[in-house]
């Protein structure tokens, strides 16, 4: 249960676990050295390898995925908007990532500048406990007479959300 997190005041039902800010850190020196204390959140606290013995490579394999993708995304979405222009010789090699050198900025926008250079995003897993009734949530520390489970319906604060759904957990509830 996520005791300080909520959702439009009503408290998360969830159990979550964040990885990130990978351009603050180094992936290669362990969490608690003192050039990875940079980031926004705090360091990593990976579960320990006794327990889970791959989930550090695991997540930071599937995050610098996401973030490459993320950043395809976000410069598609640039060239759509003519924001970027695209150089000839970027045709050769279809970048995967917005860098300065192989777009030309049509409108000189600090955002896309900013986004190629630094971002704030992490990865974030997610589990909603089973629970044995509505009433249990109700009761929860911090809960409200109209509490529900999981989160309440809300909109992600970032520029562009990824998710993946466990194709065995059907909770997930995305209005048209």
């Amino acid at each position: 249960f996520f005791h300080d997190e909520y959702t439009q005041q009503q408290l998360d039902w969830k159990q979550a676990l964040d990885v990130g800010v990978p351009g603050s850190r180094n992936w290669n020196l362990p969490d608690q050295h003192d050039s990875n204390q940079n980031c926004c959140d705090g360091i990593n606290y990976f579960p320990p390898t006794s327990v889970l013995s791959d989930y550090r490579r695991v997540a930071v394999d599937y995050f610098q995925a996401c973030e490459q993708l993320s950043q395809r995304l976000a410069r598609l979405m640039a060239l759509g908007l003519q924001w970027l222009q695209q150089e000839p010789e970027e045709d050769k090699n279809d970048s995967p990532t917005i860098t300065t050198k192989s777009l030309s900025l049509v409108k000189n926008d600090p955002f896309l500048l900013d986004m190629a250079a630094n971002h704030s995003s992490y990865l974030r897993t997610n589990y909603y406990p089973p629970y044995q009734d509505a009433q249990q949530a109700k009761e929860m520390p911090g809960a409200s007479s109209n509490s529900t489970l999981g989160i309440s319906p809300h909109k992600d604060a970032g520029f562009l959300t990824i998710l993946l759904q466990d194709d065995h957990c059907h909770s997930l509830q995305v209005p048209a």
